[in-house]
């Protein structure tokens, strides 16, 4: 299959809501006031960094970058840097070199020159193993990250279990 790449343009902005249905859930209008809020009025970024994936003039896959202020360093410099994410595919054009070719037209976008880095903090295992061989430098571990809260781990903790032991067989410990 052959594919044209572009640049977002509100004429595609009903497909790209569409197709992200796949990724965010069923409901349009949240949809779109996602795609507003993270893309269209990102305070970061002067204009959205969202790259498509036509067949047919269809949007067929997409991936996006959105803008985001890090601190880097220990001077406490900030940065502003594009950080990819949302990415989707069409069910039926998966598995067809389709992600390659977007991630390279997007290294192609002389607006990302401006950028000293481009992150990935969220990759899926295609986009993670297509980047990498892409040549995307590795910054960090890839696995599944979970913050627990202190209570949880609190709670959870063998030693509150030994404080609570004497406890449990007290008249006033009602049990359900």
């Amino acid at each position: 299959m052959s594919y044209r790449f572009t640049r977002y343009q509100p004429k595609y902005r009903e497909e790209i809501v569409r197709l992200q249905t796949g990724l965010w859930g069923p409901d349009l209008v949240l949809n779109t006031a996602y795609l507003t809020w993270k893309y269209e009025q990102n305070p970061y970024l002067d204009e959205p960094l969202i790259y498509l994936a036509l067949h047919n003039e269809r949007v067929v896959g997409m991936r996006w970058l959105f803008g985001a202020q890090w601190e880097i360093g220990r001077s406490g410099q900030t940065v502003i840097l594009p950080c990819a994410g949302d990415t989707t595919i069409a069910p039926d054009h998966r598995n067809r070199g389709l992600l390659r070719q977007l991630l390279q037209f997007i290294q192609s976008d002389k607006a990302l020159s401006a950028f000293p880095y481009m992150l990935s903090l969220s990759a899926g295992a295609p986009v993670y193993f297509c980047s990498l061989s892409e040549g995307w430098p590795l910054i960090g571990a890839y696995r599944a990250l979970a913050r627990t809260s202190l209570i949880g781990k609190l709670l959870r903790s063998e030693r509150l279990r030994s404080l609570a032991r004497p406890w449990q067989h007290h008249p006033a410990v009602k049990r359900s």
